[in-house]
């Protein structure tokens, strides 16, 4: 808890003298969004047709079936969520990597919110990242919403047959089953909540070390991270109180600039302290070695 109160207090510190260009910053991250945003509705109005062409309010299962599907609109959407993530991918491992070397003490300009864009090797960097991490904790979801979604679809299944012909037993174990299937997807999205945070680090240590591989980034944030995961999932909750502020727009201004500055620099304790941790091991193993290594000699000359 310490430790958290210290982080928020010097990423104050630390947020005061590049708070305008901060701000800069998440505008940028909030302009883009807008942007692709504004794209999707142009092209929906421009098609004048929603996704599904023929869905209407109270549409039965029966009538799924007449339903006719916009190509066209599914293709472009399918273009605009790819085009966003190949732009923002790169956008926002430079934005991350400015905040990190600004509360390290380093002056950066606007401009290294596009180091990313800079080659073609740091733009495919930031894409097999993202790509390799959406993949993971996309298989992670699925494999933890099996159980629940089983035992909730076994539920419904029996609640169905036994409102055909009632059967008070088989509707209590009906609901139970439902009951305990919510309750094990609740308890599995915490625990990816918390799993999932072994992928923090990822864009902070791309930043530090421009010449390590997109995997190598990933394998080395899981190391740092390890006992470290319920800690930074709490720091992150404790943002909760600022996010439900912003529903007034104009403190989004200062959270999310305070949270980026808090976030890069609980990321730098991380990674600087395993490297320190790292390079003490290294160094009492080499004075382990050169001991072991006079003692051999000595017991030589003594033969």
């Amino acid at each position: 808890m310490n430790m958290r109160k210290t982080v928020k207090r010097n990423a104050k510190n630390a947020m005061r003298t590049k708070y305008g260009r901060s701000i800069v910053m998440i505008m940028l991250l909030m302009g883009i969004n807008i942007l692709f945003y504004l794209m999707d509705a142009i092209i929906t109005q421009a098609l004048q047709m929603p996704i599904f062409d023929g869905i209407e309010a109270g549409m039965t299962p029966s009538l799924i079936k007449d339903i006719n599907i916009s190509i066209p609109l599914v293709i472009g959407n399918i273009v605009i969520v790819i085009f966003y993530a190949l732009v923002m991918s790169p956008l926002y491992h430079g934005v991350s990597g400015w905040f990190y070397r600004v509360v390290g003490g380093e002056n950066c300009e606007i401009a290294t919110a596009f180091n990313f864009f800079e080659s073609a090797k740091l733009m495919t960097k930031s894409w097999g990242a993202a790509i390799s991490i959406f993949l993971r904790k996309l298989f992670y979801t699925i494999l933890f919403s099996i159980p629940g979604a089983a035992v909730t679809g076994i539920g419904l299944y029996y609640k169905k047959i036994s409102m055909g012909d009632y059967d008070h037993n088989r509707f209590v174990l009906a609901i139970s089953l439902e009951i305990v299937g919510i309750c094990i997807l609740v308890i599995s999205s915490i625990y990816l909540f918390i799993y999932f945070k072994k992928y923090s680090l990822v864009k902070y240590l791309i930043n530090k070390h421009k010449n390590i591989k997109a995997r190598e980034a990933i394998k080395l944030s899981c190391k740092i991270t390890k006992g470290e995961k319920g800690k930074i999932a709490v720091f992150d909750l404790s943002f909760i109180l600022w996010f439900i502020l912003c529903i007034l727009i104009i403190p989004i201004l200062y959270v999310f600039p305070y949270y980026m500055t808090s976030k890069a620099l609980y990321s730098k304790v991380l990674i600087e302290r395993y490297y320190m941790e790292h390079q003490q091991k290294n160094e009492e193993n080499s004075d382990i070695d050169e001991n072991m290594k006079e003692s051999s000699e000595n017991i030589s000359m003594e033969n």
